[in-house]
């Protein structure tokens, strides 16, 4: 019974070899693409996004190689929009300018939608999977309403508004992500809907560094008083208990709507998991973090997706383990 177990292991390793080369070839030809199109006057729209994806969010740009390659497309311009609009509060130099740049932005959607878009790349491929994919404007709206709130009030007051704000951004573009394979199934909603917040906590304890250095802190304004966190010490990237006991709570939560998520597996469709392979990621920085003692500034948590070895837990999640 042992050899015959053993040798379909050994069938599956080989086929996620196989698939791991396909993938790292993938990987080679876009970057190779990526650097003819940069040498060319005027890089096509998806060429356009697959850059902007590969170098603003290189995590899940590995993701997208696994999904199907009909939406990956597809999932390639609706990232690339997501990064747009989270990027304008670092690419403006003040609260004016990231209004007026939003604004640009809702114009410029709306009139894509009656078929009339802008010529901006993002917008000239998004508007061919408006029509194809049937993409739900009202997902579109819900991010750019949230990234204009976030933006005039540039603080969370608890936890609560963390996870309405992931609800409002990183869930609705998941929700875009399963209409692009089509895909209108409740409990496949109430799994995104749970990694969306999963991926939102997740996100807003990694961004603490990055914010750090700017000066600014967006951690919830309950938990800083309820942990006895100060500002000063968050600026100065100084770990202790008390900044070990805010990012438990946090790192609980998130952790609990990754199981919920994963809750949903059995009921799910599979053509879904693909979308959700992000739990891979945010449950690796959740192990990390744990390790780590809830260090948030700690090294191994900022290691580059290649030393995660990234590209393969993909892989053994997508084809060795077939879940999310």
């Amino acid at each position: 019974m042992a050899a015959p177990m053993s040798n379909q292991l050994s069938k599956k390793c080989f086929r996620a070899c196989a698939r791991m080369k396909t993938l790292c070839h993938q990987i080679s030809s876009t970057f190779s693409h990526s650097i003819k199109n940069q040498q060319s006057e005027k890089p096509t729209p998806l060429a356009y996004c697959t850059n902007l994806v590969k170098k603003c969010d290189y995590e899940n740009f590995l993701c997208t190689l696994l999904y199907d390659k009909q939406c990956q497309a597809a999932a390639l311009a609706l990232r690339a929009f997501y990064i747009e609009l989270a990027q304008v509060p670092d690419v403006t130099t003040d609260h004016m300018r990231a209004l007026l740049r939003f604004q640009f932005w809702k114009d410029s959607l709306n009139a894509t939608f009656e078929g009339k878009p802008p010529q901006a790349p993002i917008l000239l491929e998004l508007s061919q999977h408006i029509q194809k994919n049937r993409l739900s404007k009202a997902w579109f709206t819900r991010i750019l309403d949230e990234r204009v709130k976030q933006t005039e009030t540039d603080k969370f007051r608890s936890l609560k508004d963390v996870e309405d704000a992931a609800e409002n951004t990183v869930t609705c573009l998941n929700y875009l992500l399963l209409q692009t394979k089509g895909i209108a199934d409740l409990n496949a909603d109430h799994a995104a809907s749970h990694l969306g917040r999963c991926q939102g906590l997740v996100t807003h304890l990694r961004g603490v560094r990055y914010h750090a250095t700017r000066g600014k802190v967006y951690l919830p304004i309950e938990l800083i008083i309820k942990h006895k966190v100060s500002q000063e010490q968050v600026l100065r990237q100084k770990d202790d208990a008390s900044l070990r006991d805010l990012a438990y709570e946090v790192a609980s939560q998130a952790h609990i709507h990754l199981e919920k998520a994963r809750g949903f597996k059995n009921k799910v469709p599979r053509d879904a998991y693909p979308f959700f392979l992000n739990s891979v990621i945010c449950e690796k920085y959740l192990k990390d973090l744990q390790l780590a003692n809830f260090n948030i500034f700690h090294e191994s948590l900022y290691l580059s997706p290649t030393k995660q070895r990234l590209a393969w837990r993909l892989l053994v999640q997508k084809y060795l383990k077939r879940t999310y």
